[in-house]
């Protein structure tokens, strides 16, 4: 009886963890044909606006959310997979200790990148755009309705929301938070793949980025809030957010 039992278990845990790599391939290309729309359109080229281009550089959340919300219209789950609402004092707390997490894992990626002998590359991200907004305060509102009300929302749907939460089904919060960040990472990875990244540019962004993702699907975890995750994973993109992190490096 027991055996009988662990097989159904090992066979519950690998169908779920196939759910959750074929959410993340499909949600993947979705975004992949996302990111292309713009392109197409014309809305991006050398001469592009940093206004326009903040906008328009979201397209892959918006491959992300079609796919989310196709999905969840399709099956009607929304209060399983879209847990959305008003953050509290306690998402406040649980934000600020994701940003402390998110310095400490810093340390041991870049300690393990570094052991590896590997680029400290990734070759993703925002960091270009954040600059941006450095420089031209006016676009603050645009970035904040583009960043923070519509692309993260929709990409912690995508990861957060369905992966992550799929994965729950077989696993316990722990392995959940590392296989649901392993997720998050190999489609970033595929996507510089695409971008024409050297193999060792890939797996330090592999490294990288699941070291980040683990940290938002454990304040999710925690929260069971994807708009705090949202909000905590914009944050991220900014500037500011890269300036604390080095003052920190430098006085620690």
């Amino acid at each position: 009886m027991t055996t009988k039992r662990q097989r159904v278990s090992i066979r519950s845990k690998s169908e779920t963890v196939l759910a959750a790599l074929v959410f993340t391939g499909i949600g993947s290309l979705a975004g992949l044909l996302g990111a292309t729309i713009p392109g197409m359109a014309g809305f991006v080229a050398a001469t592009t606006s940093d206004a326009v281009y903040i906008v328009s550089s979201r397209g892959v959340q918006f491959g992300f959310g079609v796919f989310a919300l196709g999905y969840l219209s399709y099956t009607g789950s929304w209060d399983r997979y879209a847990r959305f609402r008003r953050p509290g004092l306690r998402d406040v707390g649980a934000v600020l200790g994701a940003f402390l997490a998110l310095l400490a894992v810093g340390y041991v990626v870049n300690a393990v990148v570094g052991l590896l002998g590997l680029p400290h590359e990734v070759t993703t991200g925002t960091t270009e755009h954040s600059l941006a907004l450095h420089a031209q305060p006016r676009l603050w509102p645009l970035a904040f309705l583009a960043w923070f009300a519509f692309a993260t929302p929709a990409e912690e749907l995508f990861y957060r929301g369905l992966v992550q939460t799929r994965l729950r089904d077989a696993f316990p919060a722990t392995t959940v938070v590392v296989l649901a960040g392993a997720c998050f990472a190999l489609s970033h990875a595929s996507f510089a793949a695409l971008s024409g990244a050297s193999g060792t540019a890939l797996a330090a962004t592999f490294i990288e980025l699941l070291g980040a993702g683990i940290v938002f699907g454990a304040l999710y975890e925690v929260t069971d809030n994807l708009a705090t995750v949202a909000i905590f994973h914009g944050l991220t993109w900014l500037e500011l957010a890269h300036t604390v992190e080095r003052i920190v490096a430098t006085v620690l």
